[in-house]
C-alpha cells in the first residue's frame, strides 16, 4: 500500500488530474449555485442582496482560491 503511494504521489500526470477534477467540482458548484439564485430568490422571498450575501462564503471557501 505504502508503495502504490510513493507512485502516485512522484506522477506528474495523477497530480495534474487531481487538480483538475479539483477545479471541475469548483466551477460545478459554483455554477449551481448561481443557477439557482432565481429559484432561491422565489422560494424564500428574499432580496437579492440577501441571497448574494449567503452565497458569497461558498465563493470564498472554494478552493480555486
Amino acid at each position: 500500500m505504502v508503495r502504490d503511494m510513493t507512485k502516485l504521489r512522484g506522477n506528474p500526470w495523477a497530480v495534474l488530474v487531481v487538480v483538475s477534477l479539483g477545479f471541475f467540482m469548483t466551477l460545478l458548484d459554483l455554477t449551481i449555485v448561481n443557477i439557482a439564485i432565481p429559484n432561491m430568490i422565489d422560494k424564500l422571498h428574499a432580496s437579492l442582496d440577501d441571497v448574494l450575501w449567503s452565497s458569497t462564503p461558498t465563493r470564498w471557501c472554494s478552493p480555486s482560491w
